[in-house]
């Protein structure tokens, strides 16, 4: 199969919907996907590891390494970041690095979630 450009601002729409305390509708992207997808790409070698400046925004990031502003969330998702609009900062504050997935794996995760989205949207369990 040859490599085909993907749309990958319509991956948004995998997530499902949550409503919070406010009644605001909200992405579940962290507690739905995150231990489901980062695994499936797990290795040392698919990552750089990336010393954050107080400079640095998510948009600016996924620019840079893949291309698209619009793939901010894979960096937070790949960190497992709790929070993913406050982790470039701790990392600043803490000294630590920030783990970039490397462009030849954003097809491996975009796959990953499709596949979970599709199983879900069938009743299948997935695991």
């Amino acid at each position: 199969m040859a490599n085909q450009p993907v749309n990958q601002k319509s991956f948004v729409n995998l997530f499902p919907t949550i409503v919070d305390d406010d009644k605001i509708k909200l992405l579940d992207i962290w507690n739905s996907y995150r231990v489901r997808v980062v695994p499936a790409i797990y290795n040392a070698d698919a990552y750089i590891e990336y010393n954050p400046a107080s400079s640095d925004t998510l948009y600016g990031l996924a620019n840079t390494y893949y291309g698209d502003p619009a793939l901010w969330w894979v960096i937070p998702l790949v960190n497992d970041a709790e929070d993913p609009f406050d982790f470039i900062q701790d990392a600043i504050d803490n000294g630590t690095t920030i783990l970039i997935l490397k462009n030849t794996y954003i097809s491996s995760i975009l796959f990953t979630m499709s596949r979970l989205k599709n199983s879900k949207d069938n009743g299948q369990q997935t695991q």
